[in-house]
């Protein structure tokens, strides 16, 4: 699966016309909705910051609640939202995405039973205080074609909020 750059394209622009900047915390995506936000001409309008938190240490750092982290592990809904909201408040955007789950891979850093292929996803929207939140099941096997479905996943859902 490639990312849709038409979609991608389209976001840029409506977050262009509506004066919005968006920030992302990314965990298993590693980067990818940075990345391709930024491939766009332009995106320097919209984009404030990203940040990969590959570990929970960085997580912590940039202000996700050390009570999520233990209570519900890195993998999970609460966890991104902490990650969207707190990436929104540190780059002063409007518009805050966290991503974090497991890709092909079985984490068995702590005792917490994790679902293999579980990503976890929260954009969150500063003004209005509101999260938009999806849990995806990953059904390929190749890290590259996950990551930009999970992109494709957060485009389509910023595409939907201001459509």
């Amino acid at each position: 699966m490639k990312i849709n750059e038409d979609h991608l394209e389209k976001m840029v622009t409506i977050l262009k016309e509506n004066g919005l900047k968006i920030s992302t915390m990314e965990s298993c995506s590693g980067g990818a909705l940075a990345s391709a936000i930024t491939s766009i001409e332009g995106a320097s309008q919209v984009f404030s910051f990203g940040a990969v938190t590959y570990n929970n240490e960085f997580k912590l750092k940039m202000g996700v609640s050390p009570y999520v982290i233990k209570r519900y592990g890195p993998y999970h809904i609460k966890t991104t939202q902490e990650m969207a909201k707190n990436a929104a408040k540190f780059a002063n955007s409007h518009i805050g995405v966290g991503i974090s789950g497991q890709l092909c891979i079985k984490d068995t850093s702590d005792d917490k039973n994790y679902d293999d292929n579980l990503v976890y996803l929260s954009v969150y929207i500063a003004d209005e205080k509101q999260f938009y939140n999806k849990t995806i099941k990953v059904l390929t096997k190749n890290r590259v074609e996950a990551k930009n479905s999970i992109v494709n996943i957060v485009i389509d859902t910023i595409l939907e909020i201001y459509s």
